[in-house]
C-alpha cells in the first residue's frame, strides 16, 4: 500500500475514535452528569475560610457515651421568664432549674423534739417578816465605855443590821480595842453575823470635848431566819398561832439594848482624877 493511502486511513481512524469519545461524553451528560460530586464551594468574599471538620467527629447533638456505672451529671436548663416574680428575678432573665441525679440519696431533715410538758418548779417560799420581843444578846461592860455582846440565848445565827448609841456618844473602838477583858473578839459592825456563842464588842467616845461624864445605851438591830419554833428567838407569842417551818420560814427582827449604860468621862485639866471611867447613867432611857 502506498504511503498516501496509509496516511488517509490513519486520519480516518483518529477521527472515528474522537467521534466515539465525544458521543460517549455527551451521552453521560444527558443521562446524569459526570458522576462526580462537587467537593468544594468557594465561600463569599467577606467570610473567612473555615477548616473542614474531621470525618471522625460525631454528629451535632449526639451525647458522648458514658460507662455503665457513671452517675449522670446534673443538668441545668434555662427557662426565660417574661416578668419579674417574688424571688427578685428580672424580666427576661433566664431562671435556672437544677435536675438532681435520680440515684443519689436524699438527706433527711432532723426531727425537732417536742417541748417539755413538765411544769416549771414552784417559786421558793418568801419568808414572812415578824418583829418579836423578849430576845436579847447577853452583854456586859468590861469598861464603862465598852460593851461586849454574846449570842448565847437566841438559838440561831444573828445578823446585825444596825448599830447605834444614845446620848452624846458615838460608836468608836477607841481604847476598848486594847482592853484585856475583850481579848481577840471582833468589833461589832453592821452586816456581820454572830454564830451561836460568838461575841463582838463596841467602843464609845463622846461627841463633845467639854469636861463631863457622857452616858448612853448601845442598841443593836438584829435579825434571824426561823424554820422551826425550837429556837428561843422563834418561839415568841407572835408566832404561836402560825409557827415557822421549812416550807414557811419566818424572818424575825428585834432590837437589843445593852443591859448596862455605857459612860465616857472627860476630866478637867485641874481634876485630880483623870480616869475615863464614870458612874453616870442616862436620863429618861
Amino acid at each position: 500500500m502506498s504511503a498516501e493511502r496509509r496516511r488517509v486511513l490513519a486520519i480516518a481512524a483518529a477521527l472515528t475514535v474522537f467521534l466515539a469519545v465525544g458521543v460517549f461524553w455527551l451521552t453521560r451528560l444527558a443521562v446524569g452528569g459526570t458522576g462526580e460530586e462537587a467537593a468544594f464551594v468557594a465561600p463569599p468574599a467577606s467570610a473567612p475560610p473555615s477548616s473542614a471538620a474531621p470525618s471522625s467527629a460525631a454528629p451535632a447533638g449526639t451525647p458522648d457515651p458514658l460507662p455503665g456505672d457513671a452517675v449522670p451529671p446534673t443538668t441545668t436548663t434555662a427557662a426565660p421568664t417574661a416578668t419579674g416574680d417574688d424571688d427578685g428575678a428580672a424580666p427576661g432573665k433566664p431562671q435556672q432549674t437544677t435536675t438532681e441525679p435520680t440515684n443519689q440519696p436524699t438527706s433527711k431533715r432532723p426531727s425537732s423534739r417536742p417541748p417539755s410538758s413538765s411544769p416549771p418548779p414552784p417559786p421558793a417560799p418568801k419568808p414572812r417578816v415578824i418583829e418579836v420581843g423578849g430576845v436579847t444578846l447577853n452583854n456586859r461592860n468590861p469598861q464603862t465605855m465598852c460593851t461586849l455582846f454574846r449570842n448565847a440565848d437566841a438559838g440561831l445565827p444573828v445578823t446585825i443590821s444596825n448599830l447605834r448609841v444614845s446620848g452624846k456618844l458615838t460608836i468608836d473602838p477607841g481604847t476598848c480595842s486594847t482592853n484585856g477583858d475583850i481579848g481577840n473578839k471582833p468589833r461589832c459592825r453592821s452586816g456581820m453575823t454572830l454564830q451561836p456563842d460568838a461575841s463582838c464588842y463596841t467602843g464609845t467616845v463622846p461627841t463633845s470635848d467639854k469636861p463631863g461624864e457622857y452616858a448612853g445605851y448601845v442598841r443593836l438591830d438584829a435579825r434571824g431566819k426561823c424554820t422551826s419554833p425550837s429556837p428561843k428567838a422563834c418561839s415568841g407569842p407572835e408566832l404561836r398561832d402560825d409557827p415557822p417551818s421549812v416550807t414557811r420560814p419566818v424572818i424575825v427582827t428585834w432590837t437589843v439594848r445593852s443591859e448596862e449604860a455605857v459612860c465616857y468621862a472627860i476630866r478637867a485639866p485641874d481634876d485630880e482624877n483623870q480616869e475615863k471611867f464614870c458612874t453616870a447613867t442616862p436620863d429618861g432611857e
